[in-house]
């Protein structure tokens, strides 16, 4: 039986695996987080220690290039919102999909 931990693990990795057709470098990969030493830290999955739990490392976008920022100080183009939106149609219609997906 797979524990909830491994679980965790493994959809870590599965959410790198999906969102890198999206967002390129942006998703660094899996760490965890373990106790060592009587304390937390986080690292590498490689890093000696217990796992308490797993995580994505994602690199940060700098606050005035979020989407919502543009928007909301009208610096974002229709020429921006088209590219996103064939950016995202090429990306839906190549997408793997299955009757229990379509379902949702």
């Amino acid at each position: 039986m797979i524990s909830a931990l491994e679980l965790r693990r493994k959809f870590c990795q599965r959410e790198i695996e999906v969102n890198k057709a999206l967002c390129g470098d942006m998703y660094k990969g899996v760490i965890k987080v373990v106790s060592q030493n009587s304390s937390v830290r986080v690292g590498n999955l490689s890093c000696k220690g217990k796992a308490l739990e797993y995580a994505v490392k994602m690199r940060e976008i700098p606050q005035e290039y979020r989407m919502d920022d543009l928007i909301k100080a009208d610096k974002v183009s229709l020429k921006t919102i088209e590219k996103l939106a064939r950016i995202s149609v090429k990306f839906h219609s190549s997408a793997r999909t299955s009757p229990k997906i379509t379902n949702y």
